[in-house]
């Protein structure tokens, strides 16, 4: 057996074996002899390895604290958050929520809403067209609490009638306004319609028809102040679905 670096002859494998590791050894160039050296001498030594253990042992106990210390904090956090305080502290809209409701208005595509389908439908079309999603709402909801709507108000606070902005949670008394007067509207613009189109309805038995079928359909719903319909309810859900956010993601993003 021959030695393919040097030829040299061996009887025995084992005695090739050991002629190789010194003869790969002796055949490399100058700069590679030169890079095991230094790869040698950057080998840390048996006191600098336990002192390099002893800092990471250091830096890691540091880290476990200070991640407790944060689980701590967030679970504090997370036991006083309080959607009100939450809302009065990070949110103010431009208009409170009573503004809102004067200025509700009734638009003619309702009145398609209300031939075509029935009265809860055009009421959450009132509402939805008066409550863009884009804009800074005094109506707000949170997947977090669910079908609880807020309402951003101006309150009086002492006699001599000093206004307070603040949030607070919509009763049912205060929805029950928001229906009674979008009904309200929604009757009186119809009294225009009639008004308007009087000499045709005079004309046509079908537009009469369709005016008696709206009349109808806003008279047949009634809101209750100490019961909760099933009509209610419904436009009540409706609305927080269409206000819901999410507050953790948002908060997580004022955080961020």
């Amino acid at each position: 057996m021959n030695c393919l670096l040097c030829g040299k002859k061996y009887i025995q494998k084992s005695s090739l074996k050991k002629h190789n590791i010194l003869c790969e050894f002796q055949q490399r160039t100058k700069r590679e002899k030169q890079i095991d050296k230094e790869e040698i001498q950057d080998i840390p030594t048996y006191q600098e390895l336990v002192q390099i253990v002893q800092e990471l042992s250091l830096k890691y106990e540091k880290m476990e604290i200070q991640m407790q210390e944060f689980q701590k904090w967030t679970q504090k956090t997370k036991k006083k958050m309080n959607v009100l305080d939450w809302l009065n502290e990070n949110v103010t809209p431009e208009q409170d929520f009573y503004s809102w409701l004067k200025e509700i208005n009734i638009q003619e595509d309702h009145f398609n809403c209300l031939m075509e389908q029935n009265a809860i439908e055009t009421f959450q079309q009132v509402i939805e067209h008066c409550i863009p999603l884009k804009n800074l709402n005094p109506l707000q909801s949170f997947s977090q609490k669910t079908n609880i709507i807020y309402i951003f108000t101006n309150t009086n606070t002492n006699d001599n009638q000093e206004k307070k902005e603040k949030w607070i949670e919509m009763t049912w008394d205060i929805f029950i306004k928001i229906l009674q007067n979008i009904q309200h509207k929604l009757l009186k613009e119809l009294s225009i319609w009639r008004e308007k189109h009087k000499q045709e309805m005079l004309e046509k038995d079908s537009l009469s028809i369709v005016y008696n079928k709206m009349i109808i359909k806003l008279m047949d719903i009634q809101f209750s102040k100490t019961s909760k319909s099933s009509s209610s309810t419904k436009i009540l859900h409706n609305l927080y679905i269409y206000l819901k956010k999410d507050l953790k993601t948002m908060i997580e993003y004022e955080f961020e």
